[in-house]
């Protein structure tokens, strides 16, 4: 899977994960491809790869890390 960030030229600054504003690279939210293709973006936003840690990663695989500001609800 490839994950990215949303970087804007316009405001020199990364996306937050909750989309509502934007802040530095380090704490910038990043997201699956998939998602990526959802979230509006102008012609100053631009998608860069980024590859999560590997603790994030496997987080990822056990369905528990905190994409969207809410955590994935239990079985």
């Amino acid at each position: 899977m490839n994950y990215y960030k949303i970087y804007n030229n316009a405001f020199d600054a990364w996306l937050k994960q909750d989309q509502t504003g934007y802040t530095d690279e380090e704490h910038a939210g990043f997201w699956p491809e998939p998602a990526i293709l959802n979230i509006t973006q102008d012609e100053w936003q631009k998608a860069i790869n980024f590859v999560p840690s590997a603790l994030t990663l496997r987080l990822i695989a056990l369905g528990v890390y905190d994409f969207c500001g809410q955590w994935p609800e239990r079985p």
